[in-house]
């Protein structure tokens, strides 16, 4: 219900369009913001989400599929533009990472605690 509810909200051009905000808006909205403020809180740090500011966000939702997902489709392909631009400044054992998690799989009475 939640996932179609994001999906009407975003008026979808494509099928891409509609997973990339209902999964923002569903799965990853409370992962990224919530969950990462509480545990920085909790630590006396401050936390920011660069990725998730305005202008970044509408700038990367303007981009074309291929921009997105690379030419070849992969999970060492994903966010290929912001890839390829970062390689310029960073090692490819850097921009190539495994994703590491944070704050998933906290049970919520710990969260709040």
């Amino acid at each position: 219900r939640f996932a179609t509810a994001a999906t009407r909200e975003c008026n979808p051009q494509t099928l891409l369009d509609a997973i990339m905000y209902s999964d923002l808006m569903v799965c990853h909205q409370h992962g990224h913001a919530v969950i990462g403020d509480m545990s920085g809180m909790s630590h006396g740090l401050e936390l920011r989400a660069p990725f998730l500011a305005h202008p970044v966000m509408e700038f990367a939702a303007a981009l074309p599929t291929d921009l997105l997902l690379g030419r070849h489709h992969s999970a060492r392909n994903t966010k290929w533009i912001m890839k390829r631009h970062l390689a310029e400044v960073l090692p490819d054992t850097l921009v190539h990472a495994p994703k590491i998690g944070f704050g998933y799989g906290i049970q919520l009475h710990d969260m709040i605690r």
